[in-house]
């Protein structure tokens, strides 16, 4: 549940709602570069990090080396 989720930093935060938009817009999630180019051009890797953090405080899964996998799973409970 939220209760038991780890706070997200500021720079977190953003993502799962564009997340959740892009999916509503599109039909299926956004890829680690269409997230980077909405947050000003963010780098790759910085993208993959914030994702990774995100991961672990339990608000997206994802699969490992497909791409357009990522599901906010806040948005589901």
């Amino acid at each position: 549940t939220l209760d038991t989720m780890k706070a997200l930093t500021q720079t977190q935060q953003g993502t799962p709602d564009f997340i959740v938009e892009y999916v509503r817009g599109h039909g299926y999630p956004p890829t680690v570069r269409e997230i980077g180019a909405a947050c000003g051009g963010v780098r790759t890797q910085a993208v993959v990090d914030r994702l990774t953090a995100l991961e672990r405080k339990g608000y997206i899964s994802r699969v490992m080396g497909s791409p357009r996998t990522i599901r906010v799973l806040e948005a589901e409970s």
